[in-house]
């Protein structure tokens, strides 16, 4: 069962960037985060958004060819340790599963040290098709942003809770 969050429209970037940034301020360690939209729906933009929350400072691409990029939170984010450790080394790690066919393959790049490792944040675009996988981690919660192209520039964007049954 999912509980929708919040539904949005957004007319820019900058909007759709601002929605992820105010979204990033209810994550915590070990969640899992699902990227939902066609080609060109804003999935690396709303990422670009998250980074701003969490001072990144490298620049947010698509990891297509990749598969993951990780990136160090460089500041103390108390609000997403979940077991009281600051000594933590907090990351945002943002995979691309559009050309991954079988979950199999993500376990030769450590898919379970990423899902399961304290600290970590997981954003996957492309992955509603690995949903029923990533229920079996032991992890925090699960959300799910769908992103819609409206036009040119609007965009809609629903951000669901994944509530474990």
């Amino acid at each position: 069962m999912n509980i929708i969050i919040d539904k949005i429209k957004t007319k820019n970037v900058d909007e759709t960037k601002e929605v992820a940034l105010n979204f990033a301020k209810i994550l915590k360690s070990n969640d899992i985060v699902i990227l939902d939209g066609e080609l060109g729906s804003g999935k690396t933009v709303f990422m670009k958004g998250i980074a701003n929350y969490f001072k990144i400072e490298e620049d947010i691409i698509s990891p297509t060819f990749l598969i993951v990029n990780s990136y160090d939170i460089k500041v103390n984010f108390e609000n997403i340790v979940t077991n009281n450790n600051n000594s933590l080394k907090l990351k945002i790690n943002h995979f691309d599963l559009y050309r991954i066919d079988d979950f199999d393959e993500l376990y030769y790049i450590g898919i379970e040290e990423y899902i399961e490792s304290s600290g970590n944040i997981n954003f996957f675009e492309w992955g509603m098709k690995f949903l029923e996988n990533f229920i079996e981690y032991n992890i925090n919660n699960i959300y799910i942003v769908k992103l819609k192209v409206l036009s040119e520039n609007e965009r809609e964007i629903k951000i669901e809770k994944l509530v474990k049954e």
